[in-house]
């Protein structure tokens, strides 16, 4: 599972190897009409390769300024599209709280609520599911390959499962990693 966040800005290359050769082969099996190809190769040209977008540092800004662009394209009329990136948002919150020693900050390094998270949570949708190792345990581990990896707490830490990760619970670590982008939301 590759999330966006913090995900590395794509490239000219990445573009004509990935897109490019699949847009191609649908116009030469004719799922797509040759007026919609060319539609797309406009749109890809005018604004996916476009100097300013590739010089973004991330997909996540690359993909904003499209989805503002192609916003516009299509309904000039309407008020200007503005996206935001959830989770940089709850990462700032969440740093906000650990470093003021909120209720949030609790939820997150008292060991003594744990339990009471893990019962209380335990099973609903886009949490985590114990039983059946679904979703992860407050946070999502990012590795250096940008994909995301479920954490299961052990005692006063978080583990993935294959023990290739492991932060204590406290605040000096939790804030390391997310200001670091070893951590996402869940």
């Amino acid at each position: 599972m590759c999330p966006v966040f913090h995900f590395p800005a794509y490239t000219r290359n990445d573009i004509r190897t990935h897109c490019i050769g699949r847009l191609n082969a649908y116009k030469r099996l004719r799922y797509i009409s040759d007026p919609l190809y060319q539609k797309i190769c406009d749109f890809i040209q005018e604004h996916v390769l476009e100097t300013s977008i590739l010089a973004l540092p991330s997909y996540s800004e690359q993909i904003t300024r499209l989805n503002h662009r192609w916003w516009q394209a299509m309904f000039p009329t309407l008020p200007a599209y503005m996206s935001l990136d959830v989770e940089d948002m709850v990462v700032q919150l969440l740093l906000r709280h650990l470093q003021e020693n909120t209720p949030f900050t609790r939820i997150m390094t008292d060991i003594s609520l744990q339990p009471s998270i893990e019962q209380q949570f335990d099973g609903i949708a886009c949490c985590f599911d114990q039983k059946e190792k679904k979703g992860t345990y407050l946070f999502w581990y990012l590795d250096e390959n940008h994909r995301r990896h479920p954490l299961w707490r052990i005692g006063s830490e978080l583990v993935s499962p294959d023990g290739s990760f492991c932060i204590q619970l406290t605040t000096e670590e939790l804030t390391y990693h997310l200001k670091n982008h070893h951590l996402v939301p869940s």
